[in-house]
């Protein structure tokens, strides 16, 4: 048998409702499009059953360019075929990576996730918390999907995703902190400072990727040289300072020079001509470093998880030695 589901409320006249009854409406069409989206998720799941197997001999031999049996799921899910994702995306408007990520996404719930499945069947949780987690666990063990499980689903329906990902992030590396450290050391290895083609006008574009505690530094030591070309005259928005403090942060002296002086005028002097060749100046900026502990972080020759404010958790191994520089 197949249903139909057809939605009266888009044929509504918003003209005629109140503010209590375009509330209302509002809230009826959010749970009617979060269930479709449960449903949409149920059907991918169903999907992929009827596509679990490929109707042939599994002990013939494939040729090249046949359609084979493929995870997409994390592990512990069931093999689809490869092409069946084609077709469901085509029904949904969706692309067909959009089309494996949704199945896979359905699976790992299913498999993987069976706690928070339910709560997301049952309304209780929304089902972009649930697509988020599958995702976000797709390539631990089984086990410790199973862990975040259990960890998770109890307050999937009232925490922020941001503090879920810390805790599922925390987990992961609780259940596992031998490859926490291995990627902790493999992130090590993708650190670096590119610089883009210049633009027609001369401007660059600088990516850097660099430890948290880095950032934190250069972020504060840029802040303070804007705010002293600010003190000094310099008019300009703060963004465009910022942007010229680069040019002063890459020759030490200047940037110590520059702080000198500001210091002078702080202090009440009557010249801001910088002095050259200033030394004794302090050129650490004012940073201030946020970290979050578990318990087992406190404990010597520990691997706990830890965190700086505004990252992600981390063995806590490779954040004392981000930290050991503050002042």
């Amino acid at each position: 048998m197949v249903c139909s589901i057809v939605v009266c409320m888009f044929d509504i006249d918003f003209t005629a409702l109140d503010a209590d009854a375009t509330l209302a409406t509002a809230g009826s069409a959010r749970a009617v499009a979060e269930r479709a989206e449960v449903v949409v998720l149920q059907a991918a799941a169903h999907w992929a059953d009827l596509h679990g197997n490929l109707g042939v001999d599994p002990d013939s031999h494939a040729l090249p360019g046949m359609e084979q049996l493929v995870q997409l799921g994390g592990d512990g899910t069931p093999e689809v075929a490869e092409f069946a994702p084609a077709e469901l995306g085509a029904e949904l408007a969706m692309s067909p990576f959009a089309a494996r990520q949704l199945i896979a996404d359905a699976l790992d719930l299913r498999h993987r996730l069976p706690r928070l499945w339910g709560r997301v069947l049952a309304g209780e949780v929304k089902p972009w918390i649930g697509r988020k987690t599958a995702d976000a666990t797709r390539a631990v063990p089984a086990e410790v999907a199973a862990e975040v499980d259990r960890r998770v689903t109890k307050w999937a329906h009232a925490l922020s995703w941001g503090r879920l990902e810390h805790i599922i992030a925390a987990t992961v590396i609780a259940a596992d902190p031998a490859a926490a450290q291995q990627q902790a050391r493999q992130a090590q290895q993708q650190q670096g400072v590119w610089v883009g083609q210049s633009s027609d006008h001369g401007i660059k574009d600088i990516f850097i990727r660099t430890e948290t505690p880095n950032a934190i530094w250069f972020d504060a030591s840029i802040d303070r040289i804007a705010d002293s070309l600010s003190l000094l005259g310099d008019t300009d928005s703060k963004d465009n300072r910022r942007a010229r403090a680069v040019g002063v942060l890459a020759q030490p002296q200047q940037a110590l020079d520059l702080f000198a002086t500001t210091a002078r005028l702080a202090a009440g002097g009557a010249t801001a001509t910088p002095a050259v060749g200033t030394s004794g100046i302090d050129p650490r900026p004012p940073a201030t470093l946020y970290i979050h502990l578990d318990q087992d972080s406190l404990t010597r020759d520990s691997d706990g998880v830890a965190r700086f404010e505004g990252s992600a958790r981390s063995p806590s191994t490779r954040l004392r030695r981000g930290s050991g520089t503050a002042r």
